[in-house]
């Protein structure tokens, strides 16, 4: 699935990137893997296309959430938001795993911009909600 790739590169990344840097002994530190995981879907179910059904986004939010939950994430869902806004938040967001479609593709471009991590986009909706 692409969102369990996306977690193995993501988890390679980060051990990598604590590699990198030393704490003074005497610094209490949370260890990886203790460290609270989190995962913030943001979407919409009112902005689609015309002759389309909310009901394949709601199912694949719900989907997604599903998987982070599984995965010891604690998920938060930003479904309601204008779509300004979104784009101005997902931009500054310090990782972001883009979806198919060109409003993810553009908010990956800006996340990139801005000096966040930033995971290829799936292939889109051409399987439906079948990713394998």
């Amino acid at each position: 699935c692409y969102y369990r790739n996306m977690l193995f590169q993501l988890e390679a990344a980060t051990a990598k990137s604590h590699k990198n840097v030393s704490l003074p002994s005497t610094t209490n530190t949370i260890s990886s893997n203790n460290k609270k995981k989190r995962a913030i879907i943001v979407g919409s179910a009112i902005h689609q296309q015309i002759g389309t059904s909310t009901n394949n986004s709601i199912m694949y939010s719900k989907l997604v959430t599903q998987f982070f939950v599984d995965q010891g994430y604690e998920v938060t869902a930003r479904l309601d938001g204008l779509p300004d806004n979104d784009i101005a938040w997902m931009s500054h967001a310090p990782i972001f795993v883009a979806a198919g479609g060109g409003f993810s593709r553009l908010a990956s471009d800006c996340a990139e911009y801005f000096g966040g991590i930033v995971f290829a986009e799936a292939n889109g909706w051409s399987g439906g909600l079948d990713e394998s």
